[in-house]
């Protein structure tokens, strides 16, 4: 069996474009009415997924 391999991804992106993309997706959510606490993850560490 192999070993995990591990590693610490970078992001290499403003703050404020995290912010932006953040709040794209919680504009996006309030649209389609979804209720809060229903996601895995909360807008902001959404958003640094996604730019990762």
């Amino acid at each position: 069996m192999s070993d995990p391999v591990s590693y610490t991804a970078v992001l290499p992106a403003r703050e404020s474009t995290v912010l932006f993309v953040s709040g794209l997706l919680a504009a996006e959510r309030r649209r389609r009415g979804t209720r809060g606490r229903r996601r895995a993850l909360g807008c902001y560490r959404q958003a640094v997924l996604i730019l990762r």
